[in-house]
C-alpha cells in the first residue's frame, strides 16, 4: 500500500451571485495528493448560515 501526503490549503471566502438565490459567499478548500498535481477543491458555505440555506436550495434543483 502506498502512503501518499495529502496537504489541505483554506482560502479567502469567494463571493458569487446565482440569480436563483442571490449572494452566496462560500470558502474553497484545496486538498492536493502527493506531488503528481493531483487535487481537489471543495467549497462551502459556514454551518447554519444563510449562505448554507441558499446553497441547499440550489442543490435541490
Amino acid at each position: 500500500m502506498h502512503r501518499r501526503e495529502v496537504r489541505v490549503r483554506r482560502g479567502e471566502p469567494k463571493h458569487f451571485r446565482r440569480p436563483e438565490v442571490g449572494d452566496l459567499t462560500l470558502v474553497i478548500e484545496v486538498v492536493r495528493f502527493g506531488d503528481d498535481g493531483q487535487r481537489m477543491t471543495v467549497y462551502q458555505a459556514e454551518p447554519g448560515s444563510a449562505d448554507e440555506a441558499a446553497l441547499g436550495k440550489l442543490a435541490a434543483r
